[in-house]
């Protein structure tokens, strides 16, 4: 089942642009195979879209949380916040291929806010409810992050 539903793109585009993105749900067709042919599932241009979107995402928060188990989350059980950071990121790489191609400068903020917000939590000024790594007994200091510095050094001179 796919993280995103077409209803978590309703805040955030007008109902002509959900009507776009539902007609971009029609499977593409593997270049140069008839569709019969194909050896994996066609998906939409949508799905394609927001699996895109779901990797840039994972490729920020993947050091300090369990992606996986963050996208495998159905439902009200998804973090909202994350959502809302997929579905921006997703129209942002759909936003050349529907109506919607003239890009407002809506999405390119919210697009911008979106990987600023990532880079605070990637850096940890930003501390989502997201599930983090589980300690493996075996490995106790795997995945754990820890900071190491030391004073400004000292002149004196008289």
């Amino acid at each position: 089942m796919a993280f995103l539903t077409l209803l978590d793109y309703r805040s955030k585009i007008s109902e002509h642009d959900l009507e776009a993105l539902r007609a971009l749900d029609a499977p593409v067709p593997v270049f140069g195979t008839e569709p019969e042919e194909a050896d994996e599932p066609d998906q939409s241009i949508r799905e394609q879209a927001e699996e895109e979107a779901m990797t840039e995402v994972a490729s920020y928060l993947r050091g300090r949380f369990d992606m996986t188990a963050a996208y495998a989350a159905t439902g009200q059980a998804r973090n909202k916040h994350l959502v809302m950071i997929v579905v921006d990121v997703a129209i942002w790489n759909l936003s050349p291929q529907v109506a919607f191609a003239v890009v407002p400068e809506i999405r390119e903020s919210r697009y911008k806010a979106a990987i600023a917000w990532l880079k605070l939590a990637e850096s940890g000024k930003s501390n989502p409810e997201l599930p983090r790594y589980e300690i493996d007994p075996e490995k106790p200091q795997a995945r754990r992050l820890f900071r190491y510095g030391s004073n400004a050094p000292r002149v004196q001179s008289f």
